[in-house]
């Protein structure tokens, strides 16, 4: 647990942001890496997937926020 506490207080990163991020990355790999996928994706594609669904994200919560 000491791990997630020094990120958790790290100043400047909102911590409700760090935990959807870990949230989307862990169900990213999961979901990649599951025996219900027939072909696993190199690190490197899964990184570049998880960078993709990240900005989605971005693009989803900038649309929402107040001008």
């Amino acid at each position: 647990h000491s791990w997630w506490s020094a990120r958790a207080s790290t100043v400047g990163v909102p911590r409700k942001g760090l935990k959807s991020l870990v949230i989307l990355i862990c169900w990213k790999v999961w979901k990649d890496r599951t025996i219900f996928n027939h072909v696993e994706a190199s690190t490197t594609i899964l990184s570049s997937k998880i960078k993709d669904e990240i900005l989605t994200w971005i693009m989803r919560l900038s649309a929402w926020a107040p001008h």
